[in-house]
Formats: structure tokens, sequence, C-alpha cells
């Protein structure tokens, strides 16, 4: 039985009492974006959703594919009874749900999970990365986490920068169980091999199932923090970010030819400790060291030392080793460049990357006074791009270090999350992902950019193949507005000069009015005298342009009456 998708769990929960079969979570309202739709956060194999309840908050992790096999009832009993038992602090309660939501005629399953406050651990990082007492206390945190962890025998299973949550107060909560190890379970197998920029190169292909699954997400991590405590300028030197820090997947699957271990290697206060997780990269998954052992210089890793190759640490070898099709890796489906309207529109409810250069920013308060910048990676009225972010993205952004606005104009970022439906005028229409936590979007240099946008996973720009019906209408009408659209342009270059009753001049122009907004764009019409006919002011190739575009429509009307 296949599970729902994006479109459908988001059409659901917008009535939450019709839907959901826990009493606290059908009374409880959900959490939307300023466009007053579900706000969906993608995670593992599920779609996570905050309903906030009259005095309490909750998590609903939603599942986007068939995971009967998996034995999730039977997993997810295991792993709360494991956690209520151990008497550790890092975990929020939770109960599953075999038949939480129903959608048409069919239930389904579904995580209900308290809320935990927080900001995700890269996000913490990276607004600390200069505050030395933070970081010290964060590794003090986490390599005691590492110590009671094995100590009961228990792995997360995905430990990485987006699946740890730092209170306010220093405190640790790992969110997302699916992948989570404790012995009852050992014999059920693996679900998951964790994001490959915290996993050690052996796993994908071993695909193991028992407590050691965290150890090298913990040596990263430590080693990144050391590093940072003691030199936060290494952050900028090897274009870190909170998805990878220091050191990523493609660096521990060649560490010899690595720009980064290198520059980390030669480092007077850390360069041994990155020879070391260097020769760890090498080795092999099952002698990976316990990070208390790690940090005492004991285990095999130590004993297989082998240096690290010299390379070039100038810019134009950066660049090359870094733009390698195979270098980057992400946990987003694909990446999408931010000027392939085509690609976005198509990939709408699916969990991208979008990689791109804002060209434009729109910083109008809503009709109703909040806050809110759109980012834009086209035109202001044109069939673009964009990053909505709302008051509450805002605030989150700003809390974690982040400042977006004017300023964001001209630079190159990169933003994940799950593609909105798109939200249309009656000439052009805009999609992207709203940006509600500060981990999901970062500013990236501009080498970077390429290097994302040269990677296998990068959607074509010529082509997008949908694979639900939701995104083939979508692709068919941006696909539609692009022939009318160039069909139009065509026929105009042939009509006279004289036809335009705009002028371009260098200032930026004036958006049509909306609604009650104060605009930061202006247009500069000209003064035409009087048309004396349509036909003599819009030209002949106009009237063809629209003619082209109705026979357009009467088709596509037909086809719909016709049944496709």
């Amino acid at each position: 039985m296949p599970y729902p998708t994006t479109e459908q769990y988001m059409e659901a929960l917008q009535f939450p009492s019709k839907h959901l079969k826990d009493a606290e979570l059908a009374n409880a309202k959900v959490e939307s974006t300023g466009m007053g739709l579900p706000f969906a956060r993608s995670g593992g194999f599920a779609l996570t959703f905050k309903l906030i309840g009259s005095n309490k908050s909750w998590a609903l992790r939603l599942f986007q594919k068939d995971r009967v096999g998996d034995k999730l009832g039977e997993r997810y009993g295991a792993i709360s009874r494991g956690i209520k038992t151990c008497g550790l602090p890092y975990f929020v309660e939770f109960s599953f749900l075999p038949a939480g939501i129903s959608i048409q005629t069919q239930t389904y399953s579904c995580v209900k999970m308290g809320w935990a406050e927080g900001t995700v651990l890269g996000t913490y990082i990276e607004k600390n990365k200069r505050n030395k007492a933070v970081l010290l206390q964060l590794r003090q945190s986490i390599q005691k986490m590492a110590a009671d962890m094995e100590r009961v025998g228990f792995a997360h299973g995905d430990f990485q920068t987006d699946n740890l949550l730092v209170s306010p107060t220093g405190g640790l909560k790992f969110v997302d169980y699916d992948a989570f190890f404790v012995p009852e379970i050992a014999g059920l197998g693996a679900i998951e091999v964790g994001y490959p920029n915290f996993q050690h190169p052996e796993r994908g292909k071993l695909k193991p199932f028992d407590n050691k699954m965290d150890r090298f997400s913990y040596l990263v991590i430590d080693c990144a923090l050391n590093a940072l405590i003691s030199n936060p300028d290494l952050w900028d030197k090897v274009s870190a970010d909170p998805q990878g820090l220091l050191v990523r997947a493609s660096d521990f699957a060649s560490p010899h030819t690595s720009v980064s271990f290198h520059t980390l290697a030669l480092d007077p206060n850390v360069g041994t400790v990155y020879k070391r997780l260097a020769a760890i990269c090498e080795g092999k998954y099952a002698d990976i060291p316990v990070l208390s052992d790690f940090l005492a210089g004991k285990g095999p890793a130590a004993l297989n030392l082998r240096p690290i190759s010299t390379v070039a640490t100038n810019q134009s070898s950066k660049t090359s080793t870094s733009s390698s099709n195979s270098n980057y890796q992400t946990n987003a489906s694909q990446v999408i460049a931010g000027d392939n309207f085509l690609a976005a529109k198509g990939a709408g409810g699916r969990f991208v990357e979008i990689v791109g250069y804002v060209k434009n920013v729109d910083t109008r308060p809503t009709k109703y006074g909040s806050p809110k910048v759109f980012l834009i990676f086209g035109p202001v009225t044109g069939n673009s791009v964009y990053i909505p972010i709302w008051a509450e993205g805002l605030a989150n952004l700003s809390a974690a270090g982040k400042s977006m606005g004017a300023q964001s104009k001209g630079q190159w970022v990169s933003v994940t999350g799950i593609v909105d439906a798109d939200f249309a005028t009656g000439s052009w229409s805009r999609t992207g992902i709203t940006v509600v936590d500060a981990s999901q979007i970062n500013f990236i240099s501009e080498a970077e950019a390429k290097r994302r946008l040269t990677s296998k996973s990068v959607a074509s720009p010529a082509s997008f193949t949908p694979s639900t019906p939701a995104q083939a209408t979508a692709l068919n009408s941006a696909a539609r507005n692009a022939q009318i659209a160039a069909q139009a342009k065509a026929a105009a270059s042939k009509s006279s000069p004289s036809s335009s009753t705009y002028k371009k001049t260098p200032a930026k122009r004036k958006a049509p009015a909306r609604s009650s907004y104060s605009s930061n764009y202006s247009y500069t019409p000209s003064t035409p005298s009087r048309p004396k006919s349509m036909t003599s002011e819009w030209g002949c190739g106009t009237w063809i342009a629209i003619g082209f575009g109705v026979l357009i429509l009467i088709n596509i009307v037909g086809s719909l009456l016709n049944g496709g």
C-alpha cells in the first residue's frame, strides 16, 4: 500500500480534527507558512509537522513510502521501551500510531513526538564558531553523551547536525528515531545508512545495524569543535557549512587528495587529530574507535596512521578539486538551480536543495503589517524561483545570527526544504521553498555554488520528469506559459519599434499595485499620446501572439474535455 503524497498530507492537515485519530493532535493547530498552508519539514523517510496545542506542542511524523516490511511498530515499540528505562536525558517522548491519520478511505501509521525547542547542532555551531566558551561546553556535553550512549548500547543511526537540538541552556535532544538501534531489535536490520557527510565510507556498503553506527559521527563532530575552539578561521578556510562542518563525504572517500584534510592537517594545533581521522576514513568500519579512546590516542586507527599527501592549496587547485561531479553530497533528493523555474515548479512537494544567485529582494511587509523577505532568483514580475521568509522564519534566522534583507541581493545562497505550491498571478507565477528554520538556508561562495550545481544530482535545465500527476500538471502549465511567452516575443519582434507603451530606464520598474504594499521598485512609463486604435498601438505582431495563445488554450481545454 503506497503512502500519500506530500500534497495529500498537507491537504488533510488543513482539517486535523477530521483526519487525525489522536485526540490531542486532532484538537491542535498545525503550524503554517505565511501563505496559510501547513509547513512541512523533511527528514529521513518522513515529513514532520509541528502541531500546537493549548499548553503543549508535538511533532507529527508522516511517512512518505511503504514501510510495512520495516516493521515500524515493532521497532518503535522497542525504542520507546529502551529510552524510557535507560535514564538518559537525550530523548523526547513519542508514540507510534498504527492508524494515526486517515486520507480518503485509508488509514496510515505515523509517529507522535513531543516537540523539542532548540537550535539544530549545525546552526548552533555556525552561530557560535567564535565563542570559545560555548563551544567548550558543547564539546564536553557531546563527549558525555557519546559515553552515555556507549554505556547503554544505543545508537541513533543518523547522528548528524540536523538531528540534534541544542536548547538555550545547552541541553541536547535527539530527533528522528527511524534508524535508532537498541539491542532488542538487533535482528531487524538497518533501514537507513545515515547522511553521508557524517558517515564512514564503508557504512553505505555494509549497512550495519549495531551500537557502533554513531562512532564515526562523534569523531567528525568532536574534531570540528576541537578545531574551531583552537582556530575559528578554519571554518572559512575550508568553506565549512552546517550540513558538513569542516570535512564531508567527498573528503572521507579520498582524504589523501582532499584540500580540506590537507589544510586542517597543516594546522599546528589540530593537524595530528585530522591525520588520525583521515587514517580512520581509510580503515575499516569495524575498527572505528569510541570517542574516548580516540581522544586518548588509543585504538587501531592510531596504529595505522598514514601521512596525508601534499596537495596544492592555491585557489585554482581548490576549485578544481572541489568541482568534481562526484564530490557533493546532499540529503535532498536533488539540487535545482535557482534560475531553473521549470524544474522547481515540477518538483512541487519534494525535498530538494535550491542553489541560486539572488537577483532581487522584496522586503515589503504583508498586508497585515508583518515583516517578510522574499529572495528572488529571477525577475520581480515574471516566472521565477523565490524563497519566501515570513515573520517566524526571520525571527529564527535573527536568533541564529543570520540577517536577511536588501543586503542579500547579489549573493549566492543554498536553501533546502520542500518545494511549495506555486503562487500565481494572471500572467506569471513563482515557486520556491519557505524558510522557517535557520538551518534551511546558507550563504555560500560562487565557487561552492558552482560545485553544487555541477553535481550529478542537479536537475536538467532542459527537461524534468514529473513523478506525480500534480507535478505533471504544474510542469505542463509552466511549459505552456513559456511557450506562449516565446511565441509572443518572436511575433512582437516583427512589429514596429513604436509599438511599446513603456520604455526601459536604468531604474528598476515599479510593480503593478497589489493590496496596500509600499513598493521598493520603480517603473518609469513613457507618455505616449492616446492610441487611435488598439491595432495601430499594439502592432500586428502582438495580435498574432495573442492568437497563438488562444489557440493553445483551446487545445488544452479540448484535451481536458476529451479526458486527456
